[in-house]
Parts: structure tokens; C-alpha cells; sequence
């Protein structure tokens, strides 16, 4: 008897974890539904996002990161768990970035570049600008933290791994010379600010310095913003889809299913087994369920490719990411 009311009470307990869980996600949706019926209405158009965008990465984020990670208490396994995750997630990235680069090849109707450009679009995820928010107002704090952490590796992929693949087939420049990663490539990933401000509050927190709390509640107030705007640029970027011309490339659903469902599916396979903390488990399978990069898109203007394919690429996969997001989230929290 007393096995059975234990029972009914785990059972309790799971269930309002869940619809805590699906509450929250519900309100981040609707931050995304506010952004897009605001560019429906024309009342934030397309020529503010740059602005929105600028806001949130170099402002409202940083103070988010600086507070959530210089706020969190030091435990014996925090040091562990941070060099785990970014190895573990840059070898989960160069393993998802064949595979990208093996199905991207199947497209036959598509050219050897185009081919490239969708299989980084497969390979990317939003786990920074998109999943700090999300990360933070459903998992909470620590999950926060391992998800900057994780985004570490996935700036280092972005912009040395998904360069090669962007450049596979095509080893040569316009010169008739052999390409090769110039230090530039290797020293972008540690320009921008969310990476810079990410490392320096690392450091800050390992070194066991305290920031006063009025600078701290001065920090908070700031990042707590990056929630709701995240979400409301993320809702007029939608707002300006072509959602007919999208949904009649087959390679361009395929891809994002592959970023979006496969990929999320083969973390969650991956570490199932590893012996780590349900913690490090639950931020890595969270971080490949957002869809592909936005950055990925100045990436392949960098390189001179497709850049059209790729942002419609990262308007798919987010779009379809409204649908697939909801799930893995509760998903995912249901199992780690």
C-alpha cells in the first residue's frame, strides 16, 4: 500500500514538472506570436530587426550571461563538467557534420556549393541567441550556465568546421590556390562579444570573485529583458517568410527534418549511455533541438556561396522548429 501511494506521488510530481514545463514554453510562443502579429500589422517591420538584433547580443545577453554565470555557487563537479561538455559537444558536432555532409550529397538537383550550404544549415543550431532564452526561463540558471559553456563549442565549429564543409569540393580560390583556414578563422569565434563576455564570466566564476549585489540586480534587470525580445525578433523574422516558395523545396524541408528531428534524436541516443550528469545530459540534447544558426547566413556571405539558399534554410528550419521545439522541450525534460 504505502508502494502505491509512493507511486501516485512520483506520479504528481512528474506531472506538474510537465505542465510547468509546457507553461513556460507556451509563453515564450507567445512572445513569437506578439513579434510576428507586430510585423502582420506593421508595427515592427523588417528594418528593425538589425536594430532588435544588435540590442539583445551586445547589451540584454551579456548581462544575462554575467549574472546567471557569476551567480552560480561553485560545486566539486563544476569544473569537470565544463571541460566535459565542450569536448563532448565539438566531438557531437564534427560526428552530426559528416553525417550533414553525407546526406547533403543525395540532393542531386542541387550544385556542389548549394549541396555545402544546406549541410551546414544542418549541422548549426540557434543554441545561442535562441536557446539562452529559452534555456534560462525553462530549465533555470544552471542549465543556463552548461548552455553558454556548450555555445563555446558550437562558435568553434561554426566558424572552423562549417567553413571547411562550406568549402568541400571547392579547395581551390579564385587565384587557383590551395585554400587553407587562415588564423583569422581560427581567432573569429573568440571576436564576438557573447564569447568574449561568456569566457571573462567563466574565469570570474572560477576565480571565486563576487560582484556586488546592487551591480548584480543592475545586470539581472537588463537580462531579463533578452527573454521576451529573443522571442519577438525571432516572431517578425517569421512574419516575413514566404511560407508558399519554402515548403515546395523538398531538400530544404528535408534538411531542416534532419537538423530539427535526427540530429536532436541521435544527442539523446549518444549520451543516453555516457555516465554523466543528468544536467550535462539534459543541456546537451536541448542545445541540437533549435533550429539552424542565423549566423550561418553571414558565414556563407563570407565565403561567397549561396546566401539566399541558406537564409531560406534558417527561415525553414525555424519555422518548423514552432512545431518540433515544443515537443523535445518536454520531451526532454521528462527523461533527464
Amino acid at each position: 500500500m504505502t508502494n502505491f501511494w509512493y507511486y501516485i506521488t512520483c506520479k504528481r510530481k512528474d506531472n506538474s514538472a510537465m505542465q510547468l514545463i509546457a507553461s513556460k514554453v507556451f509563453v515564450i510562443f507567445l512572445y513569437i506570436a506578439i513579434g510576428f502579429a507586430a510585423n502582420k500589422l506593421r508595427i515592427l517591420g523588417t528594418d528593425s530587426i538589425n536594430h532588435l538584433i544588435s540590442l539583445v547580443l551586445n547589451i540584454t545577453t551579456p548581462c544575462l550571461l554575467i549574472y546567471s554565470i557569476c551567480g552560480q555557487s561553485i560545486c566539486p563537479d563544476t569544473f569537470s563538467n565544463t571541460i566535459i561538455i565542450i569536448f563532448l559537444s565539438i566531438f557531437m558536432f564534427i560526428i552530426f557534420g559528416a553525417i550533414s555532409v553525407k546526406i547533403s550529397r543525395l540532393f542531386g538537383k542541387k550544385s556542389n556549393d548549394q549541396q555545402n550550404v544546406l549541410s551546414v544549415a544542418m549541422v548549426t543550431c540557434n543554441s545561442g541567441f535562441m536557446g539562452f532564452p529559452i534555456a534560462r526561463s525553462v530549465f533555470g540558471q544552471v542549465v543556463l550556465y552548461y548552455s553558454v559553456v556548450q555555445n563555446i563549442a558550437c562558435n568553434l565549429y561554426l566558424f572552423i568546421g562549417c567553413m571547411i564543409q562550406m568549402n568541400l569540393g571547392d579547395s581551390k580560390d579564385d587565384s587557383g590556390k590551395i585554400r587553407a583556414i587562415s588564423k583569422e578563422t581560427i581567432i573569429k569565434p573568440f571576436k564576438n562579444v557573447v564569447t568574449i563576455v561568456s569566457i571573462c564570466s567563466v574565469i570570474i566564476l572560477f576565480s571565486g570573485i563576487r560582484i556586488p549585489a546592487p551591480a548584480m540586480n543592475f545586470l539581472s534587470s537588463i537580462g531579463e529583458t533578452t527573454v521576451p525580445l529573443s522571442m519577438i525578433i525571432i516572431g517578425i523574422q517569421l512574419g516575413d517568410c514566404k511560407l508558399r516558395g519554402l515548403i515546395t523545396d523538398k531538400e530544404l524541408i528535408i534538411s531542416s527534418l534532419v537538423c530539427l528531428v535526427l540530429e536532436p534524436a541521435l544527442a539523446i541516443v549518444t549520451i543516453w549511455f555516457l555516465p554523466l550528469a543528468s544536467v550535462l545530459k539534459l543541456t546537451i540534447a536541448l542545445s541540437f533541438t533549435y533550429p539552424s544558426a542565423v549566423l550561418s547566413v553571414a558565414l556563407a556571405a563570407a565565403e561567397h556561396k549561396d546566401t539566399k539558399l541558406m537564409s531560406e534554410a534558417v527561415a525553414m528550419s525555424t519555422m518548423m522548429s514552432m512545431i518540433t521545439l515544443p515537443i523535445w522541450i518536454i520531451v526532454i525534460g521528462h527523461l533527464f
